[in-house]
This record gives C-alpha cells, structure tokens and sequence, in this order.
C-alpha cells in the first residue's frame, strides 16, 4: 500500500465543484494557518447589548480617552472599560439609522488641542470630546457642507464630503476644525465622477467614485490640497463603504465587480480565481469591507454582500507570507432551514488597552468579543465545512483501503469536556450528486491525545470528493487527509 496525501490548498470558487481537480473547493467558517491547516474560524460572545435595535453602524477606539465609540440604530455610545460598561452620548441629536459610520479626530488648537472626535452618518455630522454629542456645523465659523457622509483627518484638517455638490470635497483651516473662513474647496477627481466618500490612508486623502479614486497630498502651499499627477486608479468603488484598509495596504471592490489591491495607484485584481462566484452573487452588490490587522496572526479582509447575505474572507496574511490569494466564505448555520445565513458580525474595532477585538452585530445593537479560542456565535456552536477538489483518474481505477484523518484530538467539547467532538466525513465518487452516508470520526475526550482517526472508506472509484463537517463547542485542527491506496 502506498500512502498519499490529498492536497487541500487554494480553494478555486467559480469553477463547477466537480471539475475542481485537487485542490480544495469551499471553506466554509473556517480558514488556513500558516501551516495550511484547517480550523475554525474566530467566534464570538456578547460583550454588550446596547439595546438599541437595529445593527451597529460603526465602531472607533478613541486611544485618546481610552474608549470604544459605537454607533447603533441612529444613537452614538461610549464603552467605557473591558467589562462592556457603556452610556449614550446622542444628547438631542439625531443621526440616520440605516448607513454606516465614518469618524476623524483632530487636535483642536482653539481648546488646549483637545482631541475631537467627529462621527458623520449619511447626511448628518455630530462630534465629541467625550462628553455629550453636538451637532456640527454648529459653533462653526463660516460656512461648510451640512450634507455629508463622510469625514476624514490629515495633518491637522478635518475633510467633508458635500452630498449636495458631488463634485466637491472641504477641508477646514489647520488645527482649527471648527474654523471654516478660508476653507479649501477642492474639485473632484481629474476624471470628473460623483465622490462617494474621502478616506485618510498613508499620507494622503483618498477620494473615491465609481469610476476612479484619486490621492491627494498636502503641498504645504496656501491652498495646499493637490491631485497627485499619474495617480489616477480606474474604476472606483462600487460604492462608498466598499472600501478598506490594512497596514496602509489598500482592498477594495470595484465597479467591475473584482476585489482589487493597489501597487502605487496600479490596481491588481485579487479575486481573478473567484470572480464568477462573487460577481454573479446579486445585481445589487451592496457590499461594504470590514479589515482586520493582527488578529493572533492573522489579517483578513471581509466582504459583506448585504443584499446577498453572503461574506467573503480574504486572506491579506497569507497573501503577504505565501503570496497566493485565498478566499474563505463565513456565515452562520441555521439548523431548522439546514443553511447558511448571513455572518453575524460587521464593524471592527481593536482595543488595545483592554485586549480585546470587538465586532458589532450584523443584525441588532450588541457588541461581540471576537476569538480563536470561541467556537459559537452568542451561543450557537459554529458549522466548519471543508469540501475537497476531485482526486482520482477519470480514466484509472483507484482502491483506497483507508482513510487517516490527522486531527487535534483529546480538548473535549466546551462546557463538557468529558465528552468527545465529533468530525463527519461523506465522500462523493465518480461525479455523483448525492454524498454517501456520513463517517464518525472521534476527537477525543479531554486529555485523549494517543488515538489516531483512522477511518475506513468505501473501496474503489474513478474520481472522488471528500467533505468534513465539525459542528461542536470545541476547536477543531485538520492537519491533513492521507488515503492508503492498494497498488
């Protein structure tokens, strides 16, 4: 008998499931290590229930003050320390519920440069020095945009959108936000399209529109605010919140319906292997990007197609160490439909001095501890899939005797650690619709770490897929999949 390794590597979505050809087709809620093993993915458990309703709009760590800024349902919240203690900050005003958040802080010179936050919500801006919200442009001198949806910060200037006049964008005097007099009125992109947002990245202010995004940079002349020449990125966004970053390393989806990073101002398309499958998700594409840096290792890029109800995971961590771009698709399982519905989380925020990674509900006002070593979401146990490529010959029989799953083994299920998780394996063979009955893999009970899964098979075929589901309250590790195949 001669022992092969199944590979289990990039896993190619548009391309139908029974022609893939090794590697793997779907990894669903769970992810690579480094080590191109599969586990789980993070989970999370409730941190704090704002009680607001409706989903959370956004999420700032203000390290300034040493608090987690939240915006749900409209209302604008301060958490104030590690165990989820929070108070509502809207004061009278009154923001819109149904879009995402931007913030940008700036010292503001006139008041001992204290730092002020301000938090703009589809045509409403509202700022804080961590007391009550005020509405802005109020207290301002001279005359800016009311109409804004976006804010950014750079070098001492507070930056606005004008939903009003999509062609133009604002930047305060420096160091004094609430000074407008001699504010620069700054043309759209070279190539003229409506601006959905403006975002600080680097040392520039990133302007966005469906057709192009353009930098700009401060020349420190009187109107300092310029276009770089030559920098012009074709096409934009597909919309304003499509957009993120990870260590001033840019991800965005463009009106092309790729998932693109940038080389300088060159976009380079990320998704080519994966393109049909998220293209053809909806004619909508009501997508928005949360970006996670450093997360026990890890950086992930996560697309949420809202309308779709669908989310696609790019790997940034392991584009940076193995240079192969790798998708995952999360979600959460729904045990009386027997499908996936949409990932329960968007918005992330890292506080770095409580240690924690924070996300906000995708579908009410909670907060969420986000980590590897929590396998449910606010209490229902995560559904890991892994469905392999096609191994085998078309042409050539093969008689596999058995199959070696290596596994963790002996952590036990959480809460119960003196019962055993279970793994199940279902094979598929010779381009069958149906998967067989399902295999029973032990993983152990606490401290069981001697016993290997060796798993007996259905004997001989011509081509054969495999699937391998986890759904317990307790990590799960596959380190790889090797058949014993009778020569």
């Amino acid at each position: 008998m001669v022992a092969r390794k199944l590979e289990i590597d990039i896993p190619y979505r548009n391309i139908d499931e029974y022609m893939v050809r090794n590697n793997a087709w779907l990894l669903q809620d769970c992810i690579f290590n480094e080590g191109f093993a599969i586990k789980k993915r993070f989970g999370g458990s409730e941190f704090a229930d704002l009680l607001a309703g409706d989903e959370i709009q956004g999420l700032f760590w203000w390290s300034e003050n040493n608090i987690l800024i939240v915006v749900a349902n409209g209302k604008v919240y301060k958490v104030t320390n590690s165990a989820g203690a929070f108070t509502e900050i809207t004061n009278s005003v009154s923001l819109d519920s149904s879009t995402r958040a931007t913030f940008a802080k700036v010292a503001d010179s006139a008041n001992s440069n204290t730092s002020t936050l301000f938090i703009a919500v589809q045509n409403q801006v509202v700022y804080t020095t961590s007391g009550d919200c005020e509405q802005f442009p109020t207290g301002v001198t001279g005359t800016l945009p009311t109409n804004v949806s976006h804010v950014a910060s750079l070098d001492t200037y507070l930056m606005v959108n004008d939903l009003d006049n999509l062609t133009t964008w604002y930047a305060s005097e420096p160091g004094t936000p609430f000074v407008w007099t001699s504010k620069q009125e700054i043309t759209a992109q070279a190539k003229t399209d409506d601006i959905l947002g403006l975002y600080q990245n680097g040392n520039h202010i990133w302007v966005q529109g469906e057709d192009s995004i353009e930098p700009f940079y401060n020349s420190g002349q009187s109107q300092p605010w310029l276009r770089i020449n030559g920098s012009l990125v074709e096409p934009g966004t597909v919309n304003a919140y499509a957009i993120g970053f990870i260590n001033k390393l840019q991800f965005f989806f463009n009106a092309n319906r790729d998932f693109v990073t940038l080389d300088g101002s060159t976009p380079i398309v990320l998704s080519q292997p994966y393109t049909n499958r998220i293209g053809d998700l909806s004619s909508v594409l009501d997508a928005e990007i949360d970006t996670i840096d450093n997360f026990d290792g890890h950086k992930f890029v996560i697309i949420n197609f809202k309308d779709a109800e669908r989310t696609f995971t790019y790997d940034a961590g392991l584009k940076i160490t193995t240079g192969k771009d790798i998708f995952y698709e999360f979600g959460k399982w729904n045990s009386d439909s027997a499908s996936y519905d949409r990932f329960p989380y968007r918005c992330y925020a890292y506080c770095p001095d409580w240690n924690l990674h924070i996300m906000g509900s995708a579908t009410d006002a909670k907060l969420h501890k986000i980590s590897f070593d929590t396998y449910q979401d606010d209490g229902s146990d995560i559904r890991s899939e892994f469905v392999s490529g096609v191994y085998g010959n078309p042409l050539v029989q093969t008689n596999c005797n058995n199959l070696f799953m290596d596994v963790r083994r002996g952590d036990g299920k959480t809460g119960a650690l003196t019962t055993a998780p279970k793994a199940f394996v279902q094979t598929r063979d010779n381009g069958e619709v149906s998967w067989s009955s399902q295999y029973e893999v032990d993983l152990g009970k606490q401290g069981q770490t001697a016993k290997q899964s060796l798993q007996r098979t259905r004997g001989k075929y011509l081509t054969r897929q495999y699937r391998v589901r986890h759904q317990d309250n307790s990590p799960f590790v596959l380190n790889g999949i090797w058949e014993d195949i009778i020569k």
